[in-house]
């Protein structure tokens, strides 16, 4: 267990979500604590990966602590880690992140796999964290460094749809804990495939209510 000064801990949100601003110019309060709070994820994340924490089990409180003794002992380092960083992490999110308001079908898909899918996590949460974390080191290092988490969890979910597919939930979790190297290779061949596509990777939807009581007109 770690712990690290709450007035630190905010210090360093202060830092990362003022840097944000300088990418991301007339934002609403609610859009920036959106922006602000996947970037702070990826940014744990990024740091945890570079500095291979991510298989640790308390990766996040150990990533906080080291970036902690950058800010205390190396501030200059901080502030280059984190503009080279955000300069991705920006790209990235114009690159791969759709607004919409509407479902299409690929909601519908979505909420297919997470079905199926949910049934048999509960049976393999140690597993499923680590193929999580693998997920999200192999993303990161092929350069998909925002919407890391969401990322990650939606490759692992579909590959272990794919195997669910052809297999019972019994066969498919047995499967699952006797070919961990299946599941890994098929992680780092999915996160390849997402890598070179240049199109939208995350949809996010938007609450039509919040924008009539914005404009106080019907949307």
């Amino acid at each position: 267990m770690y712990w690290i000064p709450e007035n630190t801990e905010n210090e360093i949100k202060s830092i990362l979500k003022s840097s944000l601003y300088k990418y991301f110019t007339d934002l609403s309060e609610q859009e920036a604590e959106y922006l602000f709070s996947i970037a702070y994820s990826d940014f744990i994340n990024y740091v945890a990966v570079t500095r291979d924490f991510i298989f640790d089990e308390n990766y996040e409180e150990e990533t906080l602590v080291a970036i902690q003794y950058i800010y205390q002992n190396q501030p200059l380092v901080l502030n280059d880690m984190l503009s080279e960083w955000l300069e991705v992490w920006s790209l990235k999110w114009k690159q791969r992140v759709k607004l919409a308001v509407k479902e299409d079908e690929s909601s519908k898909i979505n909420e297919e796999v997470e079905k199926k899918v949910q049934g048999v996590l509960p049976s393999i949460p140690e597993l499923y964290e680590w193929f999580k974390r693998y997920a999200i080191g192999s993303l990161i290092r092929h350069g998909e460094v925002c919407f890391t988490g969401l990322l990650a969890e939606t490759v692992v979910k579909e590959i272990i749809f794919k195997i669910l597919s052809s297999q019972d939930p019994a066969e498919a979790i047995r499967f699952l804990k006797e070919n961990p190297a299946f599941v890994l290779n098929e992680i780092t061949k999915k996160v390849k495939e997402l890598s070179a596509y240049r199109g939208n990777l995350v949809i996010v939807r938007l609450n039509p209510l919040f924008f009539e009581s914005q404009r106080g007109e019907p949307f």
